[in-house]
């Protein structure tokens, strides 16, 4: 988030197709900057989708289909939590269908398959100044963006440029890249790991 790329985390805790209209999901959540952590709630919007059948991948099976969506997104943090804001911009994702129905992620990243991961693009607005900043999140995608935060490496990992490394992302590099900062304690990329994958949000 921001020009500092300071590190920020969401986790979509409900998704509820809208009753009034049926591009649209109902969603509620929390993300965290620092140690602080916001509860959320907003919508998501389809605006575009398609799917394509992968044709000249012998290793994917023909009753798969690869798709891409784009969606609008308009989250409103608590205006009473201090500190918070709100949320746009715009969230590609790739899905996957199997016989027509919708199937797991992880068969995104099979063989040569089209519109893997999913990345938003958009800002944050400061409930109380009005003034914003970029945000953007990424898992698995690609930017349309420049920027320089990280590289994805020859084996599809996602490398933290160190200039950013004080900005939340010090834990990040030490659980899966520890050589980045020469780290080669056992105990110590263990206890990063685990925390990268505390579940923060509960």
């Amino acid at each position: 988030m921001g020009n500092d790329y300071q590190r920020f985390y969401i986790h979509f805790t409900s998704v509820q197709k809208s009753e009034k209209n049926s591009y649209q999901y109902l969603i509620k959540g929390k993300t965290k900057v620092k140690n602080n952590i916001y509860i959320f709630t907003g919508t998501l919007t389809i605006k575009t989708a398609i799917t394509v059948r992968v044709q000249d991948d012998p290793e994917i099976p023909q009753n798969i289909r690869a798709g891409k969506f784009t969606a609008s997104i308009n989250l409103q943090e608590d205006k009473e939590q201090y500190g918070s804001g709100k949320i746009t911009g715009t969230l590609s994702k790739g899905f996957i269908l199997m016989d027509g129905k919708m199937a797991d992620d992880q068969l995104l990243y099979y063989g040569d398959m089209p519109y893997e991961g999913n990345y938003f693009e958009g800002q944050w607005t400061s409930n109380k100044t009005g003034k914003s900043k970029p945000c953007l999140w990424h898992n698995g995608g690609g930017w349309t963006k420049p920027q320089d935060l990280f590289r994805l490496g020859d084996d599809g990992d996602v490398y933290i440029n160190l200039h950013y490394l004080k900005n939340g992302w010090e834990n990040y590099v030490t659980a899966w890249h520890s050589a980045q900062l020469g780290v080669d304690d056992e105990n110590r990329i263990r206890e990063a790991q685990a925390k990268e994958q505390e579940k923060w949000w509960k």
